[in-house]
């Protein structure tokens, strides 16, 4: 995830809730299994078995990548603004 500058400068707030919702959104992913795999199952018109074989196949991915340190809520953003952090979540 990146923004520019400008983004920042005019939009800052929005930047901020976008991260906050996106660290929310990992975060329930990762610890909310069936209620993801129901997300799942709607959005990509499954049915329940596949949602969770299709959920089970990511975090078995994503615990095997060693550049994405996702482990539930401890996964985390931080917005830093001239070395004072500005957002934390």
């Amino acid at each position: 995830m990146a923004t520019t500058e400008d983004k920042l400068r005019i939009a800052r707030g929005e930047v901020i809730e976008i991260l906050k919702a996106t660290s929310e959104g990992l975060d329930y992913s990762w610890t909310q299994r069936e209620g993801t795999i129901e997300i799942i199952a709607r959005w990509m018109n499954l049915s329940p078995a596949q949602a969770a074989t299709t959920y089970d196949s990511v975090r078995r991915r994503e615990r095997l990548n060693l550049t994405l340190r996702f482990k539930g809520s401890q996964q985390r953003f931080r917005i830093v603004e001239e070395k004072r952090v500005i957002w934390e979540g």
